[in-house]
């Protein structure tokens, strides 16, 4: 997903789990010939492939395979990643799920999340798409090319994109830097009304956390496992997505606890999950992580 440098590798993981898959995969990578089953592919050349049902198939370059496309038969796990070579373990891997193109979305609110080392990736599925990023006062315009990512940093606030198609929208969270997480963002369309979601236990020097982003005139009737909620302190902020006035901000939670976040009314809110040691140097058996709670589909 993301560039890391020259000693980063690029992985995409395909998973038919209940018929076998026929699957076309047009490739693009920024330098070099991706090699799969004996033969070279440049940027823009596809192969297709059969893939039995429940088996794993594994492409890997040396740089990112961001804006790859993949057209399947039946329906396919798709999972994407990054990870640094074995003589340069300068990075953990990291690992998203991989949206199919129905669920993409063209006006979102990215967190801040946790540091200002994090990066966010625009992808474009369609040529001379107009993205526009709000961020801390400033307003940048981007006309992106299909298939072409685009990243920068997020920096401690929030930040709106919208465009006049639909884009991917991926971040780059970097808790502590050796333990990077990627976090897909979901389309202000795809907000629910409730969640319902576990933290698992990973080591006592471990923070859980939410992210809400709710309307702000709405925020008062959220509940977490039917309480009233109080975000951490110096945590919430504002952002404007046109007419409309949104809060975003964190919520502490304890690990190994089934948790159901609602809106009373019915109003439709955003929520992310991500976790991370609270010590840069902590048992490197645990990686960060971070997803979002849950989504409407389309």
């Amino acid at each position: 997903m993301q560039i890391f440098g020259d000693t980063s590798m690029g992985k995409i993981s395909l998973f038919p789990p209940h018929d076998d898959s026929k699957v076309t995969i047009t490739f693009r990578q920024v330098s070099g010939l991706v090699s799969f089953k004996n033969r070279l592919y440049k940027s823009g050349e596809y192969v297709s492939v059969f893939i039995p049902r429940r088996k794993i198939l594994t492409i890997a370059h040396s740089v990112s395979l961001a804006g790859t496309t993949i057209h399947s038969t039946v329906p396919v796990c798709v999972m994407s990643g990054t990870g640094y070579k074995a003589d340069e373990p300068k990075c953990k891997s990291v690992i998203t799920t991989v949206l199919p193109s129905t669920q993409l979305s063209r006006s979102f609110i990215v967190p801040n999340v946790v540091s200002a080392w994090s990066l966010v990736q625009l992808l474009s599925i369609k040529d001379k798409n107009s993205a526009v990023l709000d961020h801390n006062g400033s307003r940048e315009q981007r006309i992106l090319k299909a298939c072409e990512p685009y990243d920068r940093h997020i920096g401690l606030k929030p930040m709106v994109i919208t465009s006049d198609h639909d884009l991917v929208v991926t971040v780059l969270a970097r808790p502590t830097k050796p333990n990077p997480f990627l976090l897909w963002i979901v389309g202000i369309d795809q907000y629910r009304s409730s969640y319902q979601f576990y933290i698992p236990y990973y080591t006592n020097n471990f923070i859980h956390e939410l992210y809400v982003i709710c309307k702000t005139n709405l925020k008062d009737e959220l509940r977490l496992n039917n309480e009233l909620i109080y975000p951490t302190p110096d945590s919430k902020q504002e952002v404007r997505v046109g007419s409309e006035v949104y809060e975003g901000f964190r919520l502490s939670v304890l690990c190994r606890t089934t948790y159901v976040m609602e809106h009373k009314s019915m109003g439709t809110f955003g929520l992310y999950i991500f976790g991370y040691p609270e010590y840069a140097e902590e048992d490197s058996r645990y990686a960060s992580y971070g997803y979002p709670a849950g989504m409407v589909l389309h």
